[in-house]
C-alpha cells in the first residue's frame, strides 16, 4: 500500500511501508531495492517495459497482490493517447489484464477524453477519471474489461453548460 505519491523534480515517487520506492521518470518506471540502490532484477535491466514503447508515465499505484497500475501517455498519428498498463511484481506485463497487459485510452472513448487518474475500488474494479470536452469516468473489470453495469459500456461523460460553470465559479 502506498504511503505517500510526490512529484519530485518531474519524476513520480511512491514509498511503501517497507521503505523501496516505486520510482517514474518519463518512460521508465525503476524500484529501488530496501538498500536504495535501482533493483536491477526488476523489470528488464531494474526498469518496467511498457508492451506498446515509450510511453509518459503519469500515474503509479500498486495492488495489494503486489502487481502495480501505470498510467501513460504517448503520442499517435499526432492525437495523444492514454494507456492503462498492469504490471506484475517483478516488472513485466500483466498479459491477463487488457489486451497484451494494456488498456487502450483506459476505458475512455479514443480521441474524446484523456485519462488524468485512477483508483482501484474495494470490489477489485478500476474507476479512471478524466475529462476533455466533458467530464469522463470509465469503469474496468479487474482484468481490464469494460464493466457492462457502469454507464454505456462502462463509460459515462457529463458535458457542463453554461449555468453549471457558473454556478461552480
Amino acid at each position: 500500500i502506498p504511503v505517500r505519491w510526490n512529484d519530485v523534480a518531474g519524476s513520480k515517487v511512491s514509498v511503501f511501508r517497507d521503505t523501496r520506492r516505486m520510482i517514474s521518470e518519463l518512460n521508465q518506471i525503476r524500484r529501488n531495492a530496501k538498500n536504495g540502490t535501482y533493483d536491477l532484477n526488476f523489470g528488464l535491466n531494474g526498469q518496467a517495459q511498457a508492451p506498446v514503447g515509450f510511453l509518459s508515465w503519469e500515474r503509479l499505484n500498486t495492488l495489494p497482490d503486489g502487481k502495480f497500475l501505470a498510467l501513460g501517455t504517448r503520442l499517435v498519428n499526432g492525437a495523444s493517447r492514454n494507456y492503462l498498463v498492469q504490471f506484475l511484481e517483478n516488472g513485466s506485463p500483466d498479459l491477463n489484464f487488457g489486451s497484451g497487459g494494456l488498456v487502450i485510452d483506459a476505458g475512455m472513448p479514443a480521441g474524446l477524453h484523456r485519462a488524468y487518474t485512477f483508483i482501484r475500488l474495494d470490489s477489485g474494479k478500476l474507476l479512471v477519471a478524466g475529462g476533455g470536452s466533458a467530464l469522463a469516468f470509465a469503469q474496468l473489470l479487474p482484468n481490464g474489461a469494460p464493466d457492462p453495469d457502469f454507464g454505456v459500456s462502462g463509460f459515462i461523460a457529463h458535458q457542463f453548460d453554461n449555468d453549471e460553470i457558473a454556478k461552480v465559479n
